[in-house]
């Protein structure tokens, strides 16, 4: 594999030029004043023809989407949901996916428990009928598994419900609040959620969250059925206009994931959300011998953050024994491993959540869509696949060698205050 980069002067102008046009969008007092700073802002700014042309199209672009479906450049919600869709529109792939399967929602029953008795002991059950109102991720995958037969329990407990709100509801904060969903991670759709869902869940990281729960029913695609039941996580190639792609799929049909996508599917691996991670010999390949930041990420955003103590206990010394396998690392254990990525980066961050604020959320995602856009304006970096794909599956250790966890969380508790508190 090869990249051939910009140059430095190009690098210099890209980073002048993305700063110049993201200060309009936070400086405008209005939403909807922000197209037409745009536009001055590119007039100004010393770029040759061709990129000032490409530029003031792609915002002429936006006006006349706006104008055509009516978005109201006020609403910060709508404003979010539609740059995505104009993002995918004007920058994205076009997404080919088949039709979603649909069950009652009321034949979901394991043990004796059913679906809607397991999702009130974390939310009201009411979501599950509330037509402004959809559940995907996590919640929406127990539903799945129980359909499938396949045991839900290293899903629970819940730790948060992911949902998709259309804009249109009277107040979407105020709908949020009554199930005590976090706006940040919710998805806003303008329209009906139903309709939205086909394109939503065509454009997700895996085959195993090709799922939804929407009106008293339960819909996925055929994919994701048959990698629920045995057990497979397999990454798709997710290519996000605003956010980046996690891989390609090769001309002879298989998917080679990059770095962001390894490391996705190892999360979700280590979580025990399936039995194997499809990946090739290349990926791990890539891996060997190279220590980076995404060990830290995987440890502090997915891992630590687990409710469950024995499944905490088993994920963290799996995603060392997996750093061990793939010669990541020599450490003996743990604690080892996290002394080792702190003194190679120190100022690794994991981020925080902060109260969501609807027009800073709207302005982000404008920002997101100029870096993209400005991206593919510079960029002259040329993926080159590997020319082999070996399947080589990803699978955890029957068992792990027991290391000090008290000790090891006092340790990640002191690098990283939000981590669980150790009494």
């Amino acid at each position: 594999m090869q990249l051939i980069m910009p140059s430095t002067k190009d690098l210099e102008e890209r980073r002048e030029f993305r700063n110049h046009l993201q200060d309009v969008v936070t400086s405008e007092e209005r939403l909807g004043n922000i197209a037409l700073g745009l536009v001055k802002a590119i007039h100004r700014f010393p770029i040759n023809g061709d990129k000032k042309q490409a530029s003031l199209e792609l915002v002429r672009a936006w006006v006349n989407y706006v104008k055509d479906n009516d978005v109201p450049e006020d609403n910060p919600y709508a404003i979010r949901y539609h740059i995505t869709q104009f993002a995918a529109k004007e920058l994205g792939e076009v997404h080919t996916f088949g039709e979603l399967h649909e069950v009652d929602l009321a034949q979901l029953i394991q043990d004796g428990v059913s679906y809607e008795e397991i999702l009130s002991a974390h939310v009201s059950p009411d979501i599950l009928y509330d037509q402004d109102v959809a559940i995907v991720g996590g919640a929406a995958r127990i539903a799945l598994k129980m359909h499938a037969g396949v045991d839900i329990r290293t899903e629970l407990p819940i730790n948060d419900i992911d949902a998709v709100i259309t804009a249109e509801t009277d107040d979407v904060s105020k709908k949020a609040d009554s199930y005590g969903v976090d706006l940040t991670d919710t998805k806003i759709v303008d329209g009906d959620v139903r309709t939205a869902l086909e394109g939503l869940v065509s454009n997700v990281d895996c085959s195993i969250n090709q799922v939804a729960i929407h009106n008293g029913k339960l819909l996925f695609s055929q994919k994701a059925l048959e990698d629920i039941k045995e057990g497979t996580i397999r990454l798709l190639a997710k290519n996000d206009p605003l956010f980046g792609a996690e891989g390609v799929i090769l001309s002879d049909g298989h998917t080679y994931i990059n770095r962001v996508g390894f490391y996705r599917g190892l999360s979700f691996l280590l979580r025990g959300k399936g039995d194997r991670l499809k990946v090739s010999q290349e990926n791990i390949d890539r891996e060997k011998d190279s220590i980076g930041r995404y060990w830290q990420i995987l440890l502090f955003v997915k891992l630590l953050p687990m409710q469950d103590e024995e499944a905490r206990y088993k994920a963290v010394g799996h995603w060392h024994d997996i750093a061990h396998r793939l010669g990541v690392t020599k450490s003996v254990g743990p604690e080892e491993f996290l002394a080792e990525l702190m003194k190679k980066f120190p100022d690794t961050s994991a981020g925080s959540k902060n109260t969501y604020d609807a027009v800073a959320q709207a302005r982000w995602i404008v920002e997101r869509l100029i870096n993209s856009a400005i991206g593919r304006l510079y960029d002259t970096e040329e993926f080159v696949s590997p020319e082999t794909y070996t399947e080589a599956d990803l699978t955890l250790s029957e068992t792990i060698a027991d290391y000090d966890y008290r000790s090891f969380l006092k340790a990640a508790q002191a690098v990283h205050t939000s981590q669980p508190v150790i009494n």
